[in-house]
Formats: structure tokens, sequence, C-alpha cells
């Protein structure tokens, strides 16, 4: 046997006896092991991603129309029905099935949650880059904007700006009427965007004096390419997670609204989870339970799986989390 060959087993049996992995694992494929020790996140995404096929075969997998009664009220009573062989999860006040209507709702919630936080986050990454990269005056008016609006109390703030937008014929012309789907995804975009610029802001901040941002400066790379090519790439992390607690954050925002009655227009031939709970404000005083239970237990599983999903991202990034093996 060659000499190299004898260093090369001699190599390996003090690895093997001090108990280290020879081979190496890619940081992209360590977030993946981490995430999936995750219990928690890897059942929401199974969850999740069943509910998201289902809402997609809408057509297959509903048994009625968004707002077509079971049978004609000519036939008998169709309204406030409980669960039954003709209505699973039972009828509304004017006869429609609840369990088709939770269908479409989780469709029109979904959407307004995904475009909204897309949305968000990209405006808030670019603002909260630049700004933490560039600092200076543009830095300050930025954080101070952000601090202002995230002074005050949410839902309030988000009635007033919704209230001043849709006062502005112009501006409704171009974005909708305020209780539009494109509406509400603008005004969720407005307040969302902020915290995720606060987010990437204090991240970038922490990268920018890092070597490769130097030679990169050093090559005479501009800012936005220094960005893009480097900030972003590795900020992938933080941006996930923002991305779904973003989500959430729209979806349980949008049924807030609803239950105050400033969600979605009910007559644009549509539903959504926020809609659907805030119908049934009187049903449990009134003995229809089924109206409040089913659309609140969509709502709650929703919710939790994107947040478990979050909290899975948030570990599986964190360099300090180990993997079980």
């Amino acid at each position: 046997m060659s000499e190299k060959k004898n260093s090369e087993v001699a190599a390996a049996g003090v690895d093997a006896v001090a108990g280290l992995t020879v081979a190496s694992v890619s940081p992209t494929r360590m977030a993946y092991m981490r995430f999936r020790a995750h219990k928690a996140a890897s059942v929401s995404v199974v969850i999740l991603a069943f509910l998201v096929v289902y809402v997609l075969l809408s057509p297959l997998t509903t048994r009625y129309g968004v707002n077509e009664q079971i049978f004609n009220i000519s036939q008998g009573k169709n309204y406030n029905l409980a669960p039954r062989a003709e209505a699973w999860f039972g009828t509304d006040s004017i006869g429609r099935d609840l369990y088709s209507r939770i269908i479409f709702g989780l469709r029109v919630s979904l959407l307004l949650g995904i475009l909204a936080s897309a949305f968000s986050l990209a405006v808030g990454v670019a603002v909260g880059s630049y700004a933490g990269l560039k600092g200076g005056r543009f830095d300050d008016v930025v954080m101070r904007l952000t601090d202002v609006f995230l002074a005050f109390p949410f839902l309030v703030a988000l009635l007033v700006i919704r209230n001043v937008l849709g006062a502005v014929p112009w501006i409704t012309a171009i974005i909708g009427e305020p209780s539009s789907i494109r509406f509400l995804v603008v005004l969720f975009t407005i307040f969302g965007w902020m915290g995720v610029a606060r987010i990437l802001r204090a991240q970038v901040m922490a990268l920018k004096e890092r070597e490769f941002v130097e030679a990169a400066r050093a090559a005479g790379a501009s800012n936005w390419y220094i960005i893009r090519k480097h900030l972003i790439p590795n900020s992938t992390g933080p941006i996930l997670v923002a991305l779904s607690l973003g989500v959430v954050g729209v979806i349980v925002s949008e049924a807030t609204l609803s239950l105050f009655g400033y969600g979605p227009s009910p007559g644009d031939g549509a539903t959504s989870l926020g809609l659907l709970v805030a119908e049934s404000k009187l049903a449990v005083r009134a003995g229809y339970w089924w109206l409040a239970l089913y659309p609140f237990a969509a709502l709650l599983i929703v919710t939790l799986c994107v947040s478990f999903i979050g909290d899975g991202l948030r570990d599986a990034f964190d360099p300090k989390q180990t993997v079980e093996q």
C-alpha cells in the first residue's frame, strides 16, 4: 500500500474515532434538514398544500355555487339548516351551502394574503435594503416614517387610511372601490412593507461591513448590484419568515375588517373567511352553531399552518440551531 493511501486510511480512522463527519453539507441542505426537524412546520406544509390544491380545484370540490341555494325555497325550508346530507356544513340564513362557501372564501382569503404579502415584501425589501446600505438622510426619513405609522394602533390607522383613500375619486378609479379585493391589496401593502423594511434594514446593516460587500465596492459595483447579488441572497431567511408572517397578518386583518363591516363586498359574487366569520356574529346566540364553528375552524387552521411554517423557516435559517440525527 502506498504512503498516500496509508495517510488517507489513517486520517479516516482518526475522524471515525473522533466522531467527525467527512462529507460536507451545503447551507441549503442544512436549512432543509432543520426545517424538516420542525415537526409542526412539516405537517403544516402538507396540510396547507392540500388546502391550496383543494381550493384550486373548487369547480370539482364544491357542491354548489358561491351564492347558490341548496334547493328552491318553494320545495321547503332551506335556510339555517343544520349539517345534513344535502349540506355537509349546514346552510346560512338564505339557504346557501356553508361547505361550498368556505372553499370559495378560503380561495379569496389566500389570494388576498399572498398578493398583499408579496407586494409588501417587494417594497419592503427594496426600501429596507437600500436604506440599510445607503444610510444617511434617506435612512432617517424612512425609519421615522415607519415609526410614525407603527406608533398608531394598527386597526385605527388601517381604517383611517382606508377612508382617506376611498374618498379620493382618482385613487378609487385606479385601485377600485374600498370594498374590492384590489383596494384591500393596496391597503395592506401600504402597512405591510414597513415591518419588512425594518427587518431588512437591520439585516443589511449587519452584512454591509462584511468582506464580500467591501470587495464588491472595491470592484466598482453599484448599490443596487450589491443589494441584488449579495445582500438579498444572504437575507433569504428573514425574507421568507416575513412573507409567512405577512400572509397571516393579512388574513387576520381582513377578518377583523369584515367583522366591523369594512371587508370585501359580498355583493361581488364572492366571499371570504372574514365575511363568513362576520356573518356568524349573531348565529350562536340564535342556536345556529355551525355558522360560526366551521368558518372559525377554517380560519384557525390556515393561520396556524402558516404560523408554524414561519417558525420552521426561522429555525431553518438560524445557524445556531442543530439538527437531531
